[in-house]
């Protein structure tokens, strides 16, 4: 990240001592407010965020003139990209740097404008190490062992003078990924669709990549299903954390499951909500503390109608608008990746209707295996305490690798 140097500035540590601390107490501050990770982090581990300090020459490209050129900035390497944003708030929405007369820098109220803060940090990173997406690289070490933050079985910190990047003639395979699909049941009411705060989970079944034998987690009694390992609970809560178990030991790189965005994790997080265990079931991200998080958003869209005139069609004389409001999920897991098939077909092709049923017919054809049980005998036959058992053979569908799907 950049800052542009005051006029007067003499590039000195003792200057850069300054600056280094009147952002770390502006970051305290900062952080304070809804930013729950960062302020761990800074609390427990980066209590400096701006490791290094120096002075460049570069030019603004806005407003572009020739007159410009030569100018001086302060480019400061920030710790961890969580910290690039609340810097760049601090810099931008309360402080303001000039020289004073002794030629002591000094942080007042104000504003200073940063520079390639708004740039995704990571990917920034990539282009200027020159690394692609799933490439190989190298790390040498000194010493091994480092605290464990994440559920990952190795976890290294280094600088980056001692990362390599592997070209693709030494090695231009891709890592092995592990891809959990899943899909759940809950329990309707008569005429009403599932509420997560009131309807339970009764079933949860789950597909794994590189194949081993499914999963089945029932809420209550379930029969036997040939080749998938049953496991039943008698307490819905117990459930929901064996889910989240299954998925930190499996440790999936991918999850992914049709429409899970948009109801099967959502209602999984109010479900857990609504029993309690709202914070215990979030802890299936790749990082030890950081919890999963369901966001809604809103798109707003217009359709525009315009009337011409017979002759003048150069002349707009009437236009109606038509509004659209669609909820749509962001959902983080932080170290996980989640792809929702449903999302994904709906963006890439042209269906007469985008139902699981329907896709599957469409692209799976005589391969589709799946046996329905309609949606309005699930609840009475759970009720009922009648063994029976929904083939766990959704979930496995987004991992169908035929021509098409």
């Amino acid at each position: 990240m950049y800052v542009k140097a005051p006029e007067g500035w003499i590039d000195s540590s003792a200057h850069h001592d300054c600056i280094r601390l009147a952002m770390r107490e502006g970051l305290a501050l900062e952080l304070e407010e809804n930013k729950p990770l960062q302020k761990l982090l800074f609390k427990e581990r980066f209590q400096e965020p701006i490791i290094s300090m120096e002075l460049v020459v570069g030019t603004d490209i806005m407003g572009f003139h020739p007159s410009n050129e030569g100018q001086l900035f302060l480019k400061q390497s920030i710790v961890s990209p969580l910290f690039i944003t609340p810097l760049r708030n601090c810099w931008e929405g309360g402080h303001h740097i000039r020289v004073g007369e002794r030629g002591i820098p000094e942080v007042r109220p104000g504003s200073t404008p940063t520079f390639n803060s708004n740039l995704d940090p990571v990917l920034q990173f990539m282009v200027d190490k020159g690394v692609s997406g799933c490439q190989w690289c190298r790390v040498c070490l000194d010493e091994e062992g480092c605290a464990q933050d994440s559920h990952c079985d190795y976890e290294i910190q280094c600088e980056v003078s001692k990362l390599q990047v592997l070209s693709l003639e030494e090695r231009s395979d891709l890592g092995p990924l592990r891809i959990l699909s899943f899909d759940l049941e809950a329990a309707g009411r008569r005429g009403v669709f599932p509420d997560p705060m009131v309807d339970p989970v009764i079933q949860i079944s789950i597909h794994f990549e590189p194949k081993r034998d499914p999963i089945l987690l029932s809420f209550k009694e379930c029969s036997p299903i040939e080749g998938a390992h049953v496991f039943c609970f008698e307490k819905e809560d117990e459930l929901l954390l064996a889910f989240r178990d299954i998925v930190v030991h499996f440790d999936a790189d991918i999850l992914t499951g049709y429409n899970i965005c948009n109801f099967d994790m959502e209602y999984l997080q109010k479900r857990a909500v609504a029993l309690e265990i709202g914070t215990e079931f979030a802890l299936m991200t790749r990082m030890r503390k950081v919890k999963m998080t369901v966001q809604e958003l809103f798109f707003q869209s217009a359709q525009v109608l315009l009337h011409f005139p017979p002759r003048l069609f150069f002349s707009v004389t009437h236009t109606m608008l038509q509004v659209g409001k669609r909820k749509s999920n962001r959902v983080s897991v932080r170290g996980r990746a989640v792809l929702d098939v449903y999302l994904w077909m709906l963006n890439n092709f042209r269906l007469d209707e985008y139902k699981l049923d329907a896709v599957c017919r469409t692209f799976l054809g005589d391969h589709m295996t799946k046996e329905d049980l309609h949606f309005t005998e699930i609840t009475p036959k759970w009720l009922s305490g009648t063994y029976f058992f929904l083939c766990p053979q959704p979930s496995p569908y987004p991992l169908d690798g035929r021509p098409g799907g």
